[in-house]
């Protein structure tokens, strides 16, 4: 697997402020982050709490309920959602994770 470093954005990789998630009503407090490059990210909560919610708000697929959110210029965001039925039943998740972020 080799990655291209010469083509990542800039220190910071995701900053938000006082953001709010959620489908109707923020499930708990606003988020405040700031993820910078070559950090690592653990989602930890109990079931229905808002983690893949946060998700879905950061990759664009739910919109924010309030607050501010930038994203480095050139960040890819690979995800696999907790339920996902692959057309090919015998592909591993190392090759879909490769075909989804363009990586060898």
């Amino acid at each position: 697997m080799s990655f291209d470093l010469n083509n990542r954005s800039g220190k910071q990789v995701l900053v938000t402020q006082a953001l709010d998630v959620g489908y109707t009503h923020p499930p708990g407090n606003s988020k405040n982050l700031n993820i910078f490059w070559q950090e690592r990210v653990a989602l930890l909560g109990a079931n229905g709490t808002g983690k893949s919610t946060l998700l879905k708000t950061i990759m664009g697929e739910i919109p924010a309920l309030g607050g501010t959110m930038k994203i480095g210029e050139s960040v890819s965001i690979g995800y696999l959602p907790q339920q996902h039925v692959f057309e090919d039943e015998n592909e591993r998740i190392l090759s879909y994770t490769q075909a989804v972020t363009k990586y060898e």
